[in-house]
Order: structure tokens, then sequence, then C-alpha cells
């Protein structure tokens, strides 16, 4: 069963309501040698808190095997994520569909010897931080056999935003890419650069 878990660990649970909007819930503890939706997770210490419809999470841990597939809900991406989380996440509320942009989020995620679809990921870092609409990569980087992607700066997506990301890519084998995207593209890239702009109109100035 791809959605299949085993859950081990301590936890500490308390909580008042049963309905979303009167619901009051406090959850910590620490997950050991756990699998969750297929993937595998050796250890996760956790603090959420459920209160006025809004949810914080903070978490910190390794984890393995989680298929990108299933997470995405796309075949073409099958492959592996592994590597490590230290974040702080807030949703401000739960009621109705969840709007991307009210999402607050940072810090660091980690991943080694992976895979999306038909790129292998050797290694994979972004530290920074989002928060309605906006936020500071602080550092992003990729390798593996057929890339090599480094950025940082500010990313804007609201209306009215204002971006200055630097970034710099090579890549290989667009072949490998497209076939994930249904685009019939092949060669390599290498580029280098700053994007700017916001949702409405993004520039990118540089070579590549």
């Amino acid at each position: 069963d791809r959605y299949g878990s085993v859950v081990n660990g301590s936890f500490v649970v308390n909580g008042t309501g049963t309905a979303l909007e009167r619901m009051t819930l406090d959850a910590s503890g620490t997950l050991v040698d756990s699998s969750l939706f297929g993937g595998q997770v050796p250890r996760l210490a956790f603090d959420t808190r459920l209160a006025d419809q809004a949810l914080t999470v903070k978490a910190e841990g390794e984890f393995g095997g989680f298929d990108p597939a299933v997470l995405a809900g796309r075949p073409e991406l099958a492959g592996n994520l592994s590597g490590s989380l230290n974040v702080d996440i807030a949703l401000p509320s739960l009621a109705g569909p969840i709007d991307p942009r009210a999402l607050r989020a940072g810090g660091t995620v980690s991943l080694a010897d992976s895979r999306v679809g038909e790129i292998a990921i050797a290694r994979a870092v972004v530290d920074g931080q989002f928060a309605e609409g906006e936020g500071d990569i602080r550092s992003l980087a990729i390798t593996g056999p057929d890339l090599d992607v480094n950025a940082k700066g500010h990313l804007d997506l609201r209306p009215d935003g204002a971006s200055d990301l630097e970034y710099r890519a090579s890549v290989t084998n667009l072949e490998t890419v497209g076939r994930m995207f249904n685009t019939d593209v092949s060669g390599n890239l290498t580029a280098e650069g700053r994007l700017t702009g916001n949702q409405q109109s993004l520039h990118t100035v540089g070579t590549g």
C-alpha cells in the first residue's frame, strides 16, 4: 500500500472541541523508525498547534524513500526523496481552500542521493523563508550528474511585488528535463543572471 503508515515514538496530545472553528489542539513528540505514505522516517521531532482555525508546525529530523510521484500525484515524477529538514510552517486558516500565498514557512530542507523522474540529485539544499507571497532565498543549491543550479535573493510573487534573485544554472541534458514536462527539447543549457519583477511580469537579465 503506497499510503501505508506505521508510526512509532512518543507523543503528548491535548485538545478541546470537535468542530474546526472551536477546536484547540496541541501535539508534540518524536517519531522514530516510522513509515509514512510509503516513505521512512528514522527520526522526526515535531511541535504543532491548531487554534482559531490556524495551524502551526515545527519539525526537525530525517526522511527517506518518499516517492515524489505519490506526493504530487504525477506518475512521471516517480523517484525517491531522502534527506533532512528543519522547518517552521504556519497556515493562517484551514477553513475553505488554502491560498499558497498565505502560507508562512521558513527553515532548511536538504536532499541527498535522490531522484525526481529521470533527474538524479546528488545533493540539494534550500534555506530561506516565505510569507504572504514573498520571501528570501538565503541559499538554493542543486547538484547532480545532469544539472548544477544555484540561486539566492528575494522572490516576490505579489501583483505589485519586486523580486531580485540571482541565479546560475547548468543543465547538460535538456532532453531528460523535457520528458518530465512533455516538452520536446534537447542539448544543454548554461545561464547566469538576475530575475526581477512580480507575479504579473517576471524579467530575467543575463547570459544563456
